[in-house]
């Protein structure tokens, strides 16, 4: 034939009807499988540890962008900041003494366990028993899963999957609320709840090691900056137990708080504590001398008088000459704190009055060595390179911190004798007075120095203390820790989502991959795919108990098939002249040659025809 004739008209959702109509054959696959991703689904959910995590924020003053001097004067501590870089604030809030303080204040060094059917969970608060641990146990059963099984109220029995710790606790049994002792194990369990321990439950405990128990909670603790080089900071700690890390949480914070301002008063503390101890040596000095001049006056009442001038210049000689022995005093206990408290995060105290720049700058860099070597320094990078090099810069700050006192040492020692000097020549300027009377001015004069010296050291001590009262913490807290009731995780949505894109997916996936790689012909698709033979026609699968389709379901979409068939062969029959022959015909029998003929035929004879 020529051309290929087209007696249907093409329809523009005929591909979607098609890809419908694939899938609502078989759509009780599609049912099924929808049913058992949900259940999946569902399971998973319902059987799934919950996340959630725990938040809080707060504010740090902790570094200053200007360089604020790291050798502050007494009086000072509320301007007082340590210079530390912003990058360096998450390490040190997550140094190990943070994180072991916390849990120093918290009852966490044992977790107790309940094994449900299908769900393991931890009971925080709710446990019905206490195991109490001796700290100075020869052994601990670190990180050992040890089930309690209740006999009575009276008496339990603990098992083990540590066979060798298992040897020791087969068949014995221990009683409640009494102190317990197994291969150096010093142990207690108090029993607290009759009701606790449901017999369809298995209960178990784990000491927790403080090593291993502060680095998983360092290392899941995060803390972030609100925005990049801003004052707050944010904290959060994801968690399958939120009521117990939110106790962690408002404990850390109140941690942070508390050691900086224990830190932030730390170098008061050390001027305080050398102050005590240099004026326990001028009151025994001050007493010394009163007590001679109370002697002297009654026993030399009639000859206590003199140069009232000479005395004066006298005094103020003595007074400076006081002043330089208190620096050395200083040096000496600078020099020597130095040597014994190398270890130290905080450094010796800057005491007020002492003016020596080149000294407090080489004291200001070793305290900034200090504070970078905190940061840096652990049990696990002694070797590190960085440390090492951290190690040779303190050493050389040291050793110019020592060469500085004793050149300064050099210098007072000069002006010493310098003073001396003077004062002998004063001295000699009153040879005329009695021996007696040089030697009462001579107490006098040294007992008001005492006295003035003493009186500068109380005041300086008494402006310490009302710093370190009135000093504030640099961390102060901006939000209360809290957590949502909605988990995290398992996002319901998200898996009820997945669960139902599955189910759809891959049953209607395995619907078309299996017509693809059908090898038979089953819709007109096919057949103009493989033949360029025009279709006439197409009859559908007829259920009834008739073949006469036509003549007794003329209504039918059975029999309307046939009458299009018949006026496409009308159609056809238009072409060509003379006597025509319709052939029906197929493959194997049973495929509807007799139906097919049958039908055809009544249609034509409705029309009239033979």
């Amino acid at each position: 034939m020529a051309q290929q004739l087209n007696w249907e008209k093409k329809d523009s959702l005929e591909d979607v009807k098609i890809i419908l109509a694939k899938i609502l054959r078989r759509w009780y696959w599609v049912v099924l499988v929808l049913i058992i991703a949900l259940t999946c689904a569902y399971l998973y959910i319902r059987y799934q540890d919950e996340v959630f995590v725990v938040k809080a924020s707060f504010i740090s003053r902790k570094f200053d962008t200007r360089g604020a001097s790291v050798v502050p004067t007494v009086g000072e501590a509320d301007r007082f900041i340590e210079r530390i870089e912003v990058n360096q604030q998450i390490p040190l809030l997550k140094s190990e003494k943070r994180i072991i303080e916390t849990l120093n204040r918290l009852d966490f060094d044992v977790s107790y366990m309940v094994e449900g059917r299908l769900k393991t969970a931890e009971l925080y608060k709710s446990n019905p028993y206490k195991v109490v641990t001796v700290d100075s146990s020869n052994y601990i059963p670190y990180n050992r899963k040890i089930y309690l099984k209740k006999i009575n109220a009276q008496s339990y029995t603990l098992r083990t999957s540590d066979e060798k710790l298992n040897d020791y606790l087969r068949d014995k049994t221990f009683l409640f609320n009494v102190d317990q002792n197994i291969n150096g194990w010093q142990f207690n369990i108090h029993y607290k709840n009759s009701n606790g321990l449901n017999p369809d439950y298995d209960y178990y405990f784990t000491i927790h090691n403080p090593r291993s128990l502060m680095n998983a909670y360092r290392s899941r603790l995060n803390i972030s900056w609100a925005f990049k080089n801003s004052a707050i900071l944010n904290a959060s700690i994801d968690t399958k137990i939120p009521e117990k890390d939110y106790d962690f949480l408002n404990t850390y914070l109140d941690v942070v708080i508390d050691l900086g301002l224990e830190e932030k008063n730390e170098y008061l503390v050390k001027t305080i504590d050398f102050i005590d101890r240099y004026m326990e040596d001028i009151n025994d000095t001050l007493l010394n001398y009163q007590s001679r001049i109370d002697d002297f006056r009654l026993s030399n009442r009639d000859i206590i008088s003199g140069s009232t001038l000479v005395i004066d210049e006298l005094n103020k000689l003595d007074e400076a000459k006081a002043q330089i022995a208190m620096e050395n005093s200083y040096y000496d206990y600078l020099e020597t704190y130095i040597r014994k408290n190398r270890k130290e995060s905080i450094f010796a105290p800057n005491l007020i009055g002492l003016e020596v720049p080149p000294l407090q700058e080489l004291v200001g860099q070793y305290m900034e060595e200090k504070w970078t070597d905190q940061l840096d320094r652990n049990e696990n990078n002694q070797k590190n390179p960085l440390v090492i090099r951290s190690n040779e810069q303190s050493q050389r700050i040291e050793n110019n911190i020592y060469e500085s006192v004793e050149n300064l040492r050099g210098l007072n020692l000069e002006k010493i004798s310098e003073i001396d000097k003077q004062i002998n020549f004063f001295i000699q300027s009153i040879s005329d007075l009695q021996i007696e009377y040089r030697e009462y001015t001579n107490m006098d004069r040294m007992k008001a120095l005492y006295e003035n010296l003493h009186n500068q050291l109380l005041a300086r001590k008494t402006d310490a203390y009302i710093s370190k009262a009135s000093a504030t913490s640099d961390y102060q807290l901006v939000t209360a820790p809290y957590y949502s009731s909605i988990p995290i995780y398992p996002n319901v949505n998200r898996i009820y989502i997945v669960g139902i894109l599955l189910g759809l997916g891959i049953p209607i996936g395995l619907i078309f991959l299996f017509d693809f790689i059908n090898p038979k012909i089953v819709s007109k698709e096919d057949l103009k795919k493989h033949s360029d033979i025009p279709i006439i026609g197409s009859v559908g699968h007829f259920k009834g108990k008739t073949n006469l389709v036509v003549d007794q379901k003329p209504k039918s979409q059975v029999a309307e098939s046939f009458r299009v068939i018949r006026a496409n062969l009308e159609y056809m029959d238009s072409e060509f002249e003379g006597a025509k022959m319709i052939l029906i015909t197929s493959s194997i029998s049973g495929e509807g040659k007799t139906f097919c003929s049958t039908n055809l035929a009544y249609t034509y004879a409705n029309m009239g025809r033979k």
